[in-house]
Parts: structure tokens; sequence; C-alpha cells
């Protein structure tokens, strides 16, 4: 099975069979729209089973860390929590209409350096937040 652990800010990452193939970071929704797309007519055409993570935060968790923050920082963030809630639903929406399998999931509980993911996936290859944070999804 091939698991594409999509994080909506950038970053999307490749499991196969429990191993991480691939991963990376892109510019913008449309190039991981374009990543999604792409995998899903590999898979579609009968070469392995497909399931799409996307890091979705339905939690308040980050309005709470950002309450001694000026206002105008706390709105800023608050704004880009919006967005990227956005951008998974939209992501969902396109699973959908292509008849991809996909589930929301809730980020980690704290971001991973590097040298930690290595140690739990193997994953050798370089990494952005980004794509650990989608390794991380897919990895689940």
């Amino acid at each position: 099975m091939i698991i594409l652990g999509v994080d909506p800010d950038r970053g999307w990452a490749l499991v196969l069979d429990c191993k991480v193939i691939s991963a990376g970071t892109v510019k913008g929704i449309e190039a991981l729209e374009k990543i999604i797309a792409d995998v899903g007519s590999y898979c579609r055409d009968g070469r392995q089973e497909l399931i799409v993570r996307i890091e979705l935060s339905e939690t308040k968790r980050p309005y709470a860390r950002t309450q001694n923050l000026p206002l105008p920082v706390r709105f800023k963030i608050q704004g880009d929590v919006g967005a990227n809630r956005e951008k998974a639903k939209s992501l969902g929406r396109l699973c959908g209409r292509l008849g991809l399998r996909y589930e929301f999931v809730e980020p980690a509980a704290r971001k991973l350096n590097a040298k930690e993911v290595k140690a739990i996936t193997g994953y050798k290859g370089r990494t952005s937040e980004h794509s650990r944070d989608s390794i991380m999804i897919a990895w689940r």
C-alpha cells in the first residue's frame, strides 16, 4: 500500500510498505494537487492501493500558545491556521472528486527535527519542516 502524507502548507511524503520512499516540499497548493492527481493516477491503474492522509488541525492548540503575544501577531497566526484548514479541506475535496481514499489526521503534538525523523523512519534524505510533517503524517 502507498500512503501519501500531505502537509497543506507545502509538504508531501510517499510511504510504500512502511518505508519512506520520497519526501519534499513544493510551492503552492496547485503543486500539491498535481502530486495527489499523479500518484492517484498511478495507483488507479491497478499498480497499488493508495490512501492520502491530509493534515487538518481541528483543535485550538495554536491559539493557546499565542496568549502572550501582541494582538496583531495573534491575528496573523489565527489567519494562517484558518487558511491552512481551508487548504486541507480543498485537498480532501480534490481526493473525493478523483475517487481517492483519503483521511484527515491531526498534526503531531510537536515538530520533530531531522535526526528524530531519521531515527523513527530510517529515511536518510534531506528534509524540511514541512516534509518531516508529511513523513510523520504518512508514517502513522
